[in-house]
This record gives C-alpha cells, sequence and structure tokens, in this order.
C-alpha cells in the first residue's frame, strides 16, 4: 500500500512538473507570440523564462518576464496585442524583452487539462490585428463577397445557448467563407425584432451584435444570422443569471479566464456566452484573441464536457 502511495505521488508531481514546464504558458499570464519562418532557426532561436533558457516552436505564447534572442541569420516576429516586433538578421536588436510582472500561481493553474487545451489550441494560430466587425458599410455592396451559403461552425451549430445577464454584446459566429453577398445577424425580442440590435458584415466570418441593457434572467431571445441569399442560422437564446452559469472559483473576477474556462469546460449551450466573454478583451493578454482565431477556424475544442 505505501510503495503504490508512493508511485501515485511520484506521477503526480511528476505531471506537474511538465505541465509547468517552461514551454507551457499560462494563459492568464500570455502577452505575446514567437514565429519564425525556417526550420533551421529553430535553435537560433531562445527564450529566457525564470531560471531556465529554451528553443520555442514557431507559434509558442510568451509570458511575462520572458526574453527572446536571436542569432545567426534568423529572424523572430514578436506579436502582441500592440504591435508586432522583428527580431534578429537585419534589424537593429536581437533581444525582445517582455513587460515585467510577479507571476502568482492560483488554482486555476491547478487545472492540467485547461492549461494545456489554451496553450495547444493559442499555438495552432498566429494570432492577428482584433478586428471591428460590426456596422453597416459600403463593403457589402459587393454581392458576391462569398460563393458558399452561409453555414454553421461545428463547434457553434444553432440552437440553444444560454448567456448571462451581464452580458452587453454577443460574439456571433460562422462558417469561413460562407455567407452570400453579406451576413446579416439580428436579434428578437419577444415577438418583434430588437430595435437598432443588428450587424450586417462581409468577407467576415464573424460579428458582435449589442445586447439591451435591461435583460433579465429568464428572458428568451431569437438570434439570427441571414446572408443575401436568405440562408438562415438561428439561436434560442435563454438569459440567465450570470451568477447560476458553470465557472471556476479560479478566476471569479477575471471575466476573459472564465470565458477561456468556460468555452472548454461547461457543456456546449454555454459556448457563445464563453466566446463573448473572450472577445470583450482590452488588456494586453493574447491568450483570448488566439483563441477566437483557433474557434473561427473550426478547431475542436479538445477537452470541453
Amino acid at each position: 500500500m505505501l510503495l503504490r502511495l508512493l508511485i501515485a505521488l511520484f506521477l503526480v508531481l511528476f505531471y506537474a512538473i511538465n505541465i509547468f514546464a517552461s514551454e507551457i504558458c499560462l494563459p492568464d499570464y500570455m502577452i505575446g507570440q514567437v514565429t519564425y519562418k525556417l526550420s533551421s532557426c529553430e535553435n537560433n532561436i531562445v527564450i529566457h523564462r525564470d531560471s531556465e533558457y529554451f528553443s520555442p516552436r514557431s507559434g509558442q505564447c510568451l509570458m511575462y518576464n520572458d526574453v527572446v534572442s536571436v542569432k545567426g541569420n534568423c529572424v523572430a516576429r514578436i506579436i502582441t496585442n500592440i504591435k508586432s516586433y522583428y527580431i534578429g538578421s537585419n534589424y537593429n536588436v536581437d533581444t525582445w524583452k517582455a513587460p515585467q510582472k510577479k507571476i502568482v500561481h492560483s488554482a486555476l493553474h491547478d487545472d492540467f487539462d485547461f492549461v494545456r487545451i489554451v496553450a495547444k489550441l493559442f499555438e495552432a494560430q498566429t494570432i492577428s490585428k482584433r478586428a471591428v466587425s460590426q456596422g453597416m458599410n459600403d463593403e457589402c455592396l459587393d454581392q458576391n463577397s462569398n460563393s458558399a451559403a452561409l453555414a454553421p461552425l461545428l463547434n457553434f451549430p444553432p440552437g440553444i445557448q444560454k448567456i448571462g445577464d451581464d452580458i452587453r454584446e454577443l460574439t456571433v459566429v460562422w462558417k469561413g467563407n460562407t455567407g452570400v453577398g453579406f451576413v446579416e445577424v439580428s436579434l428578437k425580442r419577444g415577438s418583434s425584432d430588437a430595435p437598432g440590435f443588428a450587424s450586417r458584415v462581409c468577407w467576415k466570418s464573424w460579428t458582435t451584435i449589442s445586447l439591451p441593457n435591461d435583460l433579465k434572467p429568464g428572458e428568451q431571445l431569437v438570434l439570427k444570422a441571414v446572408d443575401a441569399y436568405d440562408t438562415k442560422l438561428q439561436w434560442q437564446i435563454e438569459v440567465c443569471a450570470a451568477g447560476e452559469l458553470p465557472s471556476t472559483p479560479a478566476a471569479p473576477n477575471n471575466d476573459e479566464m472564465v470565458g477561456l474556462w468556460r468555452l472548454f469546460k461547461a457543456p456546449p449551450e454555454y459556448r457563445l456566452d464563453a466566446l463573448s466573454r473572450i472577445n470583450r478583451n482590452t488588456s494586453e493578454l493574447v491568450a483570448p484573441r488566439g483563441i477566437l482565431n483557433a474557434v473561427l477556424a473550426d478547431i475542436p475544442l479538445t477537452g470541453s464536457k
């Protein structure tokens, strides 16, 4: 019995050590991403994190306090929420230093499955500048923007969704390169369309739509997306008290982290709420934007329940 207990303890410690090895980033401390093109450059690009040094994969997430160095004829691109930086050959600098911040271990970091999922999906996509995707505009004059009829993402099929009453804006997504001419998203509250709550976009596969400020738990809404050929996607929205939705006590005051956790760990009917919280991102953290990119690419949300 004692031997089995010692073996189990060793396995737990080994797993904990490996989950927080240098290559793994904590989602609430991600502030950038490093990418490069030449596979031969992998050993010429080094990240200094804490007291360790390691060669990153292209797409590796960066955290506060990281230092990235490049040598040889290699070039690395550092992407943050503010701007992109190039370091290395033909540039004036070969080192990039992340902002400094004390990293505090929290209960959120003990959810090893969650941390791995976020890191894996984040690294699967090169993050891009957050596009403003709301409002009527002239680009919708081109009625042939896409040739395929509007279609849903596998991770966000039409059906029932539940949102918190604290949400003020919904992020709506559909399959890329679908939606002939334009996609118009509208909200129905009760028996009529909610006035002013609509968004039309072209060339994009997501948009945001404002919600009424006076929503109450128990209200039922209808969210509809339609393209120029009248192909429709529709979601039945149930408004719930924000405190009653699945959450994690590890991040009660961080809406972005609650959204990330809910996207992967809560049932599928909470995904629009989760994505809308993720897309509120106004901080320098890049994990939410990287996950939005992965969602738009319809990468399976591995590990979700």
